[in-house]
């Protein structure tokens, strides 16, 4: 009888034991007092552009205030207030300019939401690719097929497009005042000829096909865009 109860007293000196370590790893956690943690962003979609990119974020969260964002291995930031909205619409926001710019590369963006509280998300990660001259330099120009010199006017032919990025031509040059001028025509208008009046045939005349990195933009008409390679010239002599 003794040696049963020396196993049963055994027994629960080993479970208060367990029972203290519990409440130990438990106080651990509640030190601090509870983690609170906000809705973060629900989805995002990403428009690259030339050494910047535009951002467009759902969040349905009515706490989330602000949008922190961070890139380069966390080394550059960026913090965005978040308007009231709806929260059925995205929210546009544009990262790499008023004079800052991201280096050409691939990336991944960290994404937190935070409230006025200092409670912030859990993190949403969105990779991406920012464009810029090495991009560039893979673009080749469309080819003039045929062009007619008139009166002070120049109309030109065009070939088919190099790249299934093209968005258009913008063709350079020296109005009859002596001042620079350019026209620009969607890619969906160069199966008719260009037509330039007001042109100074003595002056060099040069064009450049345009891209956009992003099919949004194409339909759109928004964002950089890109040139093609050198911007090839010609000349008329009298």
């Amino acid at each position: 009888m003794k040696q049963l109860y020396f196993i049963v007293a055994c027994m629960c000196m080993i479970w208060l034991a367990a029972c203290s370590d519990m409440n130990d790893v438990h106080d651990i956690y509640l030190k601090n007092g509870e983690t609170v943690y906000i809705g973060r962003v629900d989805s995002i979609h990403v428009f690259s552009g030339r050494e910047r990119v535009k951002i467009r974020y759902w969040v349905t969260d009515p706490r989330a205030k602000h949008l922190e964002v961070l890139w380069n291995h966390g080394k550059e930031s960026a913090v965005f207030d978040i308007p009231a909205h709806d929260p059925l619409e995205g929210l546009d926001i544009m990262i790499g300019e008023n004079g800052s710019s991201i280096a050409e590369g691939d990336y991944t963006f960290t994404f937190y939401t935070h409230d006025d509280k200092e409670h912030r998300s859990i993190r949403y990660e969105q990779l991406l690719k920012v464009y810029g001259a090495q991009y560039e330099l893979t673009l080749n120009n469309r080819i003039v097929k045929k062009l007619t010199k008139g009166d002070n006017e120049l109309t030109i032919e065009w070939g088919g497009s190099n790249s299934d990025q093209e968005i258009g031509v913008e063709v350079f040059y020296t109005d009859l005042s002596g001042k620079q001028a350019s026209v620009r025509k969607p890619t969906e208008e160069l199966g008719s000829a260009t037509k330039i009046v007001g042109i100074d045939l003595s002056r060099k005349v040069t064009y450049c096909s345009s891209a956009a990195s992003d099919v949004y933009k194409r339909q759109n008409g928004e964002g950089a865009f890109f040139n093609f390679g050198s911007p090839p010239s010609f000349y008329f002599s009298e």
